[in-house]
Parts: structure tokens; sequence; C-alpha cells
């Protein structure tokens, strides 16, 4: 191989891993790397050290000074490829290269016999970071200034304030100014403290020895939040805690409902109201129906031990349905050609009328889901049919609306409302939740009857047709 080839292949060898070039913006970061550069040159870097060797007493033997000798001529080696090394890393840069060329025409100027006459690649070092230190300490000032007057910006989603804040510090780190972990915790909570963040703020405050990366987690939750009450255009319940929340009540212990919502506790409170009075409500109720029963039939009849249920014909309780009128009109207006066909239409309507309650069946007003009548609401939660479903068969095809989330295994807490078969009337929904099988079941206190369209029965295979 000839020598032009040599050189050739020397020259690629440089350029594919040739000296760092200087960077006068992180110009330490920049010595490290020269360091690490001359290192894999055959230990080149001790020439950015003082040599270290203690020259020989003069009664040393030959050999004494023959080994200091060598190791000094080893090191000035060292030392003047370290030089060469940075020149060529700042030959690029005018100002790193007026520095280099001042130091070099320095020594040149120095007498032969001077001390400090001889080229240092130490001092050469030094005094280039030195010269660009400067503009290192201006970056790290702003950067300062910018951690000590952050703040959250209009319209700023708060994790993009928080990457705002760790890109800060992250700087900060890198120039070894990074700020103490309390610091970050200070300033990120300063920041939320605006009238904007009011909620975030209120779940930050009532936390219990808040970390930096516990607050990160809960804005990152609060943002989740506030995107679904962009997209749903309802309410959110954002809370700090991702914990299930439990009855507390010792005779339920289900989840999806606190102790002053517990319906069982309520129940037991109304129990025990009417047993402090002498009286339960069941047997005042029967009672009533009672004595009715018996004033109307004459006394022929003892006192009964089942309540009486309505005439079949119409459901209504002043008369049997031996009495009922509509049983009389529907006979005396019979046709002979169409027995079969009536006989069928006169069962659908007494199944009807037994049915549907006497004062539902009388008025023309529309049914209404809502409560009206705010008085009554203690005795309306009350009631028996708390723990009855009834079939909605028209106002909707998907819906199931329960008074009462206790009886769910699952629920989960999202404030909306549907529409009722009234105008301008709206039901408010405090969530859904789910049983066994049944899903997307909605609470709603103020609902008068549990009821579940038909639909979802179809659906569920628990019916094939019913009477429209």
């Amino acid at each position: 191989m000839s020598i032009s080839n040599m050189v050739a292949n020397e020259k690629r060898e440089s350029d594919k891993t040739g000296v760092p070039l200087i960077d006068v913006k992180d110009v330490v970061t920049w010595a490290k790397k020269i360091k690490m550069y001359l290192m894999k040159k055959k230990r080149n870097h001790l020439g950015l050290e003082p040599h270290g060797l203690v020259r020989p007493a003069n009664h040393a033997t030959a050999a004494v000074k023959e080994t200091y000798q060598k190791a000094l001529e080893a090191w000035q080696e060292r030392k003047d490829t370290c030089v060469s090394e940075i020149y060529n890393a700042v030959e690029d840069n005018a100002d790193a290269l007026e520095i280099v060329d001042q130091y070099l025409l320095e020594k040149e100027i120095l007498p032969a016999n001077h001390a400090d006459k001889e080229t240092l690649a130490s001092e050469l070092l030094t005094r280039l970071i030195n010269r660009f230190r400067g503009e290192i300490e201006d970056e790290v000032g702003d950067l300062s200034s910018k951690f000590t007057q952050f703040v959250m910006l209009p319209g700023e989603k708060v994790s993009t304030g928080i990457d705002r804040l760790n890109g800060i510090v992250q700087k900060l780190t890198q120039h070894g100014r990074a700020p103490t972990v309390e610091a970050k915790l200070a300033k990120l909570k300063e920041a939320l403290e605006i009238p904007t963040l009011q909620d975030l703020w209120i779940s930050i405050a009532l936390m219990d020895n808040p970390t930096y990366a516990g607050v990160v987690a809960t804005c990152k939750r609060y943002d989740k939040a506030m995107e679904k009450v962009a997209k749903n255009g309802g309410e959110i319940h954002f809370t700090e805690s991702t914990k299930k929340v439990v009855c507390s009540y010792h005779k339920c212990g289900k989840p999806g409902h606190t102790q002053a919502q517990c319906y069982l506790k309520k129940k037991d409170q109304k129990v025990a109201e009417l047993k402090r009075a002498g009286k339960s409500k069941a047997k005042q109720d029967s009672k009533q129906s009672s004595g009715s029963q018996q004033a109307h039939d004459g006394g022929k009849r003892g006192k009964q031990k089942k309540q009486y249920g309505g005439c079949f014909c119409c459901g209504s309780q002043d008369h049997r349905a031996a009495q009922c009128s509509d049983r009389v009109s529907n006979r005396d207006s019979g046709n002979t050609s169409n027995e079969s066909r009536g006989s069928q239409n006169k069962r659908q309507k007494q199944d009807w009328n037994k049915y549907v309650r006497a004062e539902e069946r009388d008025s023309d007003d529309e049914v209404n889901m809502m409560e009206e009548d705010n008085n009554s609401a203690e005795e309306v939660l009350m009631s028996a049919e708390d723990d009855v479903v009834f079939l909605d068969s028209c106002a909707s095809k998907k819906l199931f609306i329960i008074r009462d989330q206790s009886s769910l295994e699952t629920f989960v807490y999202q404030a909306t409302s549907i529409q009722t078969t009234r105008v301008g009337v709206q039901l408010e929904c405090l969530g859904s939740g789910s049983f066994k099988d049944w899903k997307a079941v909605n609470v709603c206190p103020q609902a008068v009857k549990n009821i579940c369209s038909a639909g979802i029965l179809r659906e569920m295979g628990y019916i094939r047709s019913y009477l429209a």
C-alpha cells in the first residue's frame, strides 16, 4: 500500500470520528467531550493535566534520569497533541479561534528561559471555558427568571403548563442549577391557585401530604374530566380520589351511594317512626280497606283477610263485577256477527281497566314522571313501589329508570337530564349503573315510579309480544 493511500485512509477515519467542535453555548459539556475524544487516542487526555513527575536529584543514577526523561517526553507529546486537537476544534469559530491565537502569541513573546514559556493544554482549555462561561450564566439567569415567574397561560391545558415547567427544570438541571423538589411543588401549586382552576385547587388543597407526582396526576385527571364536559356538555363530578363510594350503614354496605343517600336507612327510620306512633302503615291501610268493604256488603261478609282488589271489569273498588255498568253495556251492545272479535276486545279492555288505576283512567292529563308535590317526597320514597319496576310500553324504547341506586352493583356519578313526555320538563339523572345482566340503569330520585321500557325486555328475551 502506498503512502498516499495510507494518508487517505487515516483522513477518512478522522472524518468519521473527528474532534468535537466547540459549543460556546455549553462549553463545559464540550470540554468533557474533547477529553473523551482524546482518551481514545492512546491516553492523550493525560496531556490536559500536569505531568506530576519529580525531577531526580543530581546524584541520581543514570537509569533513573533516563526513565524520568522518557516519561517527560511522553507527556510533552501528549500535551502537544491536546493543544493541536483543541486548535482544530475551535478553527471554525472566530471568537474561540481568537482566544487560542492570543494565548499562543503570549507564549511566544515570553523569553526562552521564562518559567511560563511552555504551552499547556490545561491553561488553554481553562481560558476558553472562562471566556464563554459568561454566556452560560446569562442563559441560566434567563431560565431562573422563567422558573420564578412561571404562570398558567389563559386557555392552556393544565398538562401543557406542567410540561413547560418540566422543560425549564430540565434545562436548569443540565447547567447544574436544578431546583429542589419542594421548590418545584411550591411553584406548581402557586401557578394553579387561580380563579379559573378553582375546583382543581380545592381538590389539591384537600390532599394529605401532597407530592409533585401526586399533584401532576390530579391535574391529568382534571384535564380528562374537562374533556368530557366539553364533549358531552354536561356536568362532571371531579374528585381527587378515585376510590369507590361505599355506604357505611351497617345494614347496607353497598357501593354507589353514601349513608346519607341510603334508601334502606331511610326506610328503617320510617318504620321506626311508625312503630313509635303505635301502628304501622300497612296495618292502617288494611283497616281502612276492610272497613270500606264491610260497609258496602252490609255486614253480610265478615272481616276480610285479604284486601279487596276492585272490580274485574273496570278496577273500581265501589262495586263488584256483577254490578259493573261497563259489563252491562258491553253485553247489550254485542254484535252476533262479530261475537268472537268483540269478546277478545272486551277481555283486552277489562284487563286494561283492571291494570290502570281509576284516578288515572278518568283523567285526560298526560302522565308526568316528575313529582310536583314536594311535600309528599318522603311518602313516595318510602312507598312499597320502590321495590317494583313498572312496564313502560310506549313512552320510550330503551330506558330503565329507578329511584334509588342502592340496589345496583356498580354506579357511576354523571349528572345528565332526561326529557319527559311533558314539553319543557326534564328529569334530573344522577348517573347510571348495572345489576347483573342489566346495563345502563339510570338513577333518578325525582321519578315517581321505577320504569323499564318494553323494548329492553324484548331485547333481553323476557317478552315476545304485548298488548298495544
